[in-house]
């Protein structure tokens, strides 16, 4: 274990920017996220009521702060489809290693970086779900296998695919005009992001007086050997440490647990190693496997079923059942972005119906088939 581990505990403020719009978009308010830590799960330290507590504060102002901006952010970072805003379609994020950089001036780059037919690919592999690859390479082309198509008419195919969509008009409206006007879009959401970091950042002595407790927390698991035990509780399983992992932690969306690819805040020398941004209110005593008091059990069921009811999180959960799979694996099998397969694993994961596994230096997934017979049982006992 020794030196397998690595704690990060540098805010990655790109990421943390993203959160905090998509939190001002929650119906749930922080009162109801309050109820749910302290009285759902019992837990109600000084740490986790001063975590509450600059929350509230920092809600509180960017509030005011981002007022003129409410219309803008929810036209980007409000979900579009299932798991998937908007601003996913035009950032161009193959996997969360884009997305969660550390500047915006990252991001830019490697958006600049891209072909107008890589933005395209992008585009339509957010767009279009569970396609064959056949047909998506029919749309975009693919110069190894000689299918040439030229902008405008990856342009033309794109716009009609859109209008094929089952969306509302206003949706499809809304997606052909992102389409059309991606710089501008983009720029729109770099110049949102840079000013959340300006906000965030006027927040830091809170924000790093946060996460001091937070990596002694973790560096004291890592050195007494409990690493690989507690990350079970979050159903996490490690099979082999040989290339290692890096704890990031997660501040805004302080109770919940995401894996991530060449996360943003790891040393350039040491990339492609999972990064896993850990929730400040996340330990041994609360998680995704911790048990809630019963009245909230409803709760999660209905989270769950509406997760599963989404077709590309019902068809992984199918795909994994039998066998374990990583990303990108998994990607490849629905036609999906890394970036989309990283949502919905998260997602899943959050809810506790899948695990994890790293061996042989990847992340596999596989349904969590405990959790799935807790989550049908509970349906059978509700409805006879």
């Amino acid at each position: 274990m020794e030196n397998k581990v690595t704690i990060c505990a540098e805010i990655d403020w790109v990421f943390e920017g993203c959160q905090l719009f998509e939190g001002l978009l929650l119906d749930r308010t922080l009162e109801e996220f309050k109820e749910a830590v302290f009285v759902k799960y019992g837990l109600n330290t000084e740490y986790s009521r001063k975590c509450i507590l600059l929350l509230e504060q920092m809600e509180a102002d960017a509030r005011e702060t981002f007022a003129d901006e409410t219309e803008q952010i929810g036209r980007y970072f409000r979900e579009f489809l299932p798991d998937t805003p908007l601003v996913d379609f035009i950032l161009c994020c193959d996997t969360d290693k884009e997305r969660s950089c550390v500047t915006v001036e990252r991001l830019t780059a490697h958006y600049d970086a891209l072909t107008a037919q890589q933005r395209d690919a992008f585009f339509y592999k957010e767009m279009v779900r569970d396609i064959e690859p056949e047909e998506f390479r029919k749309v975009i082309g693919c110069e190894k296998e000689g299918i040439v198509v030229s902008e405008a008419e990856r342009m033309r195919r794109i716009l009609c695919e859109i209008r094929k969509l089952d969306l509302s008009l206003e949706k499809k409206v809304l997606l052909e005009d992102v389409y059309l006007n991606r710089d501008a879009c983009f720029k729109e959401i770099t110049a949102l992001l840079e000013r959340a970091v300006t906000f965030l950042q006027g927040y830091e002595p809170q924000m790093r007086a946060l996460c001091e407790p937070w990596e002694k927390y973790w560096t004291k698991i890592v050195e007494e050997q409990h690493f690989e035990e507690i990350m079970q509780h979050f159903n996490v399983k490690f099979e082999d440490m040989e290339r290692g992992v890096y704890l990031c932690p997660s501040i805004i969306q302080c109770a919940t647990l995401r894996i991530s690819i060449d996360g943003g805040v790891i040393p350039r020398e040491k990339k492609l190693l999972p990064a896993w941004q850990i929730g400040l209110l996340l330990n041994e005593d609360f998680g995704p496997s911790s048990e809630m008091k019963e009245e909230y059990q409803t709760e999660w069921l209905l989270k769950s079923l509406k997760a599963i009811s989404d077709q590309s999180k019902y068809d992984i959960l199918l795909y994994i059942k039998e066998k374990p799979s990583y990303g990108s694996e998994i990607a490849k099998q629905f036609s999906l972005t890394t970036a989309t397969v990283s949502h919905h694993m998260n997602r899943l994961l959050g809810l506790g119906l899948i695990s994890v596994e790293q061996r042989n230096g990847k992340v596999y997934y596989q349904t969590n088939r405990e959790e799935m017979r807790k989550l049908f049982d509970a349906c059978k006992e509700i409805l006879g």
